[in-house]
């Protein structure tokens, strides 16, 4: 008899503390989920505005691009390749989402979406795999964001 209540005590005390840990658990994946809320709200608002700089060219002295985020969600990718087609510039046009720390322009002609990782006053284009460029070449793929 004695062994059977000590088993139930420690069936009822392993309940207790699954249940308490499953509570906590729930509390703070609650408080994670709206910091996380909080931060995309925040990044979305401060990732408005435009950005600049000249991206590497495999066959021209580079490409000068101008991004231009819209309040609306909407984009302009303004690009020139310089030296190269007289100098003319290429517009595409798109919507734009945060998630995270990853900037996302998704281009109305259906082309592959470009991703950028969004810092503090720049955001640097991500490879097609969505990490981060490394090497030599890293910083070139950095546009600061204009003061408006």
């Amino acid at each position: 008899m004695k062994r059977g209540l000590v088993v139930f005590g420690i069936c009822l005390a392993a309940l207790l503390v699954s249940c308490k840990g499953k509570h906590e658990d729930q509390a703070a994946g609650a408080a994670t989920h709206q910091n996380a809320k909080a931060l995309a709200t925040s990044s979305t608002l401060d990732v408005v505005g435009t950005y600049t700089g000249t991206l590497p060219c495999a066959d021209c002295p580079g490409i000068k691009v101008e991004i231009i985020l819209d309040a609306d969600k909407s984009f302009t990718y303004n690009s020139t390749y310089i030296d190269r087609n007289a100098n003319a510039p290429i517009e595409d046009i798109g919507e734009w989402s945060v998630k995270g720390d990853t900037l996302t322009l998704t281009y109305d002609d259906s082309s592959t979406p470009t991703k950028f990782f969004i810092g503090k006053g720049y955001i640097q284009q991500l490879d097609g795999d969505g990490q981060k460029i490394t090497g030599k070449l890293a910083s070139m793929f950095i546009l600061k964001k204009k003061s408006n």
